[in-house]
């Protein structure tokens, strides 16, 4: 099948039959025009002539880029491209899915951001006075203390 038709045919699936909003498919139509242009330098313009390797020197090709794409961006791409070629798999355009063996990139695992100090006495701030007892508690005795102006000590 020719890659603009596959790729039209794909987006249209994704779109209607899967619903995916209109941020994701745009998103995925990028990946997918860049995918299509790449393959065409490449001298490939069939679905049918894209294999394994192909789709593995596009995204080294991809992730070796000047400047380096995110790993996010970079993941997206797999998923965008491993989504066509199961799509033409399954749908019976093509007998093999060349884009099978591709995993995503790895995550960076990002720490969470801590809170100033102006923002957790904002928080605190906003949770109103501290109350002075629990309700059905007692109030706090001196005899509860411990220590020996307490009356705590050794007698």
């Amino acid at each position: 099948m020719r890659l603009e038709r596959a790729v039209d045919s794909y987006l249209r699936h994704v779109s209607i039959e899967r619903g995916l909003s209109e941020n994701t498919v745009a998103a995925y139509r990028r990946d997918l025009t860049g995918y299509v242009v790449w393959l065409r330098g490449h001298g490939i313009d069939d679905t049918s002539t894209v294999t394994a390797d192909v789709v593995g020197a596009f995204v080294a090709d991809r992730a070796a880029a000047h400047p380096p794409i995110a790993a996010s961006s970079l993941a997206r791409l797999q998923s965008s491209v491993r989504g066509l070629h199961r799509f033409l798999a399954r749908e019976g355009v093509e007998t093999a899915d060349p884009s099978a063996r591709l995993r995503p990139p790895k995550q960076p695992r990002r720490l969470p951001k801590a809170l100033t100090i102006d923002q957790v006495e904002q928080l605190l701030d906003a949770a109103g006075p501290a109350p002075a007892t629990l309700p059905g508690s007692a109030a706090p005795d001196a005899r509860d203390a411990v220590g020996p102006a307490a009356g705590g000590g050794a007698a």
